[in-house]
């Protein structure tokens, strides 16, 4: 169907089975009469969209321009649909504020903010996906400027306005969640999964100041034989004014091959910090300017950066000659062993930013960082690396660019409970390979947060351990080493299923940590369930989130669900107070299942050594 309403042309068509797409353009002020092909109607006397679904849903939509909209006043749309009483909708990125954003205001503009601003609104990873308990969903293909409504101010109207007015977007309806979830895997995929040494427990600090201590945290580890799979370097460059700014510093780093040689002997890889940018003090700085590799200001002049690594220049990712100058400085220092990076930064786009293709800063805000993103998996590609990213920023097709961290959060009990919510949106918006920073990034945990973090990030997609401050365990004391000690044994234990989980991400886009509502559809408990979650079908976690609390209440679903270590059976449906220790795991085995294991026949969960078998281990049926 092709129609012309207020300035607009729209060119809607189904794509498969109950998806459909909405190209939007520009076009002559004339209007369409009314029409109706198969599902998809028009009217030309209110100017609306309505798409028949499965079962009677029906999906109605307005379209109309926008003079101007967001931080650089470009012409924009804005498209308005219907919502229900009860709606629940997910998605929209990194949400650290609730899974459910029904009811909320949520801007499409990456932000650098600590703690995640204001509210918890803030987020280093936006897109605009959703899914709705309505049996909808809604996936735009690209990612200007933007602001969702989702009927925040009453009404009954959900609202997306956007910069720009070409815009394509897909409508899809599903029987399930679950449904809606492979039908957007099938318009935005494929996922790319990550190599089987990363689900393996990494160590970090900002930062390991020298080869000396980087050396000492290793070797910590390996005297309390506690397993480390990666350690993320961040002070390991040298200066601009050398040229060393993507080169070890040779001060800081005075016998490479010996520090290599450490990590090899323990199957540990090391992981780069990295940013997009050079500063013009660097010998290399003179190239990318007169070939024009740098973001620009509208003069043509170099815009360079105002706050966080103030005076660098942006490396402009969409000129190709740029994205390979740009590797090319990195390329010597992959060859060393290098199997991945941690690639802080991408947000730094101002609004009237010029790039290289002729996009302005407000349509590329938001994709900058995937496209830094892309550059540096392209570059471990290149050389035959078998890694990974580890980004902070990212929007949509970062899902071809794993994996994600949370950004920056203070070490508060708070902050460690915005996380679930975080890592849930993050896996239904296209990104399940996700972790965080275990105790917090800013300021340093008490013992017993500390402990209830590794309690979460151990039973997280990815598991990381960094801080400004020292996160080795010991530092918070016996206990919490003890603590460390058993939820990292168990994460070893369950590599094999979370690997498999993995696998099935890269076939159906399906997130490994898993709202509640997407396994339990039927539970209206789960709606807007955001303090448990599920990891794969048969894992229930449910960290304890409150400082002192000995335990916590779990909302079980139907049937059995077996505590991982002490065995203690709980029927559901029912909220049942479970007590959960310091020295203890918030997991729980669905009865019956049948989970993968890196596990002695005679061993339970929390015991492990590398050269275990891998074996099926069934759990029981029986509660009381």
């Amino acid at each position: 169907m092709q129609v012309t309403i207020g300035g607009l042309h729209v060119d809607v068509m189904q794509v498969g089975p109950e998806i459909f797409r909405f190209d939007v353009k520009p076009g002559a002020e004339t209007a369409s009469g009314s029409m109706q092909e198969g599902p998809i109607s028009f009217s030309g006397s209110d100017g609306g969209f309505a798409i028949r679904g499965p079962g009677g849903n029906v999906w109605e939509c307005r379209l109309s321009k926008l003079d101007a909209f967001g931080r650089a006043a470009a012409p924009g749309l804005h498209l308005s649909w219907r919502s229900w009483d009860g709606e629940a909708i997910y998605g929209l990125g990194e949400r650290f504020d609730s899974l459910d954003q029904a009811g909320k205001v949520v801007d499409m503009w990456i932000e650098d903010a600590p703690g995640q601003g204001d509210a918890s609104r803030q987020s280093y990873y936006v897109t605009p996906v959703l899914y709705s308990t309505r049996g909808y969903a809604f996936f735009a293909a690209d990612n200007p400027e933007g602001a969702f409504d989702l009927n925040a101010r009453g009404g009954g109207v959900n609202r997306y306005r956007r910069a720009g007015q070409s815009m394509t977007f897909h409508v899809a309806f599903g029987d399930s969640l679950k449904d809606l979830v492979r039908k957007r895997e099938s318009v935005q995929g494929p996922h790319r999964g990550i190599p089987d040494w990363a689900w393996g427990p990494w160590i970090s600090r900002n930062s390991f100041e020298n080869q000396a201590e980087a050396e000492e945290a290793i070797n910590g580890m390996v005297q309390r034989n506690l397993p480390v799979a990666a350690i993320v370097q961040e002070a390991w460059k040298g200066r601009s004014e050398t040229g060393d700014f993507n080169n070890f510093s040779s001060e800081r780093w005075p016998d490479l091959p010996r520090f290599f040689e450490l990590c090899g002997q323990h199957d540990i890889r090391n992981v780069l910090w990295q940013v997009p940018v050079i500063h013009p003090s660097s010998p290399e700085f003179a190239i990318g300017r007169d070939r024009g590799f740098f973001v620009k200001k509208p003069d043509g002049s170099i815009s360079f950066r105002q706050n966080w690594l103030k005076d660098f220049a942006n490396v402009d990712f969409t000129n190709p000659d740029a994205v390979k100058y740009w590797q090319d400085l990195i390329r010597p220092t992959v060859k060393l062993g290098i199997w991945g990076f941690k690639a802080d930064d991408g947000e730094d786009i101002k609004p009237d930013d010029v790039f290289f293709d002729g996009r302005r800063g407000w349509e590329m805000h938001n994709e900058y960082s995937t496209l830094y993103n892309r550059a540096l998996t392209e570059l471990l590609e290149q050389e035959g690396v078998d890694g990974l990213l580890w980004a902070r920023s990212g929007s949509l097709g970062n899902e071809r660019y794993p994996a994600l961290w949370a950004g920056d959060q203070y070490a508060r009990w708070e902050q460690m409970a915005s996380l679930l919510p975080a890592g849930l949106s993050s896996g239904m918006s296209g990104m399940p390979f996700w972790g965080h920073d275990i105790g917090g990034y800013l300021e340093q945990p008490s013992p017993e947060l500390c402990i209830r973090w590794v309690q979460l990030g151990a039973l997280s997609p990815l598991m990381q351990y960094h801080g400004v401050l020292r996160r080795e365990p010991w530092e918070f004391g016996p206990e919490a080493e003890a603590a460390y000690a058993l939820m990292v044994r168990i994460r070893m234990n369950l590599a094999p299923t979370l690997i498999a989980l993995g696998h099935e991400t890269e076939r159906t886009g399906l997130p490994i940590m898993r709202p509640m509502v997407l396994e339990f559809p039927d539970d209206p408990r789960f709606v807007s369930e955001d303090t448990q979650y599920m990891l794969g079908p048969d894992l229930l976690v449910a960290p304890v989130l409150e400082e002192g609390a000995a335990g916590r209440r779990v909302e079980f679903p139907a049937g059995v669900w077996i505590h991982a270590l002490r065995g203690t059976a709980y029927r559901g449906p029912a909220g049942i107070e479970v007590p959960i220790g310091l020295v203890d795991a918030p997991l729980f085995v669905r009865g019956g299942a049948i989970l993968r294991l890196q596990l002695k026949d005679s061993a339970t969960l929390g015991e492990w050594r590398a050269n275990d078998p891998v074996r099926d281990m069934q759990f029981g049926q029986t509660a009381p």
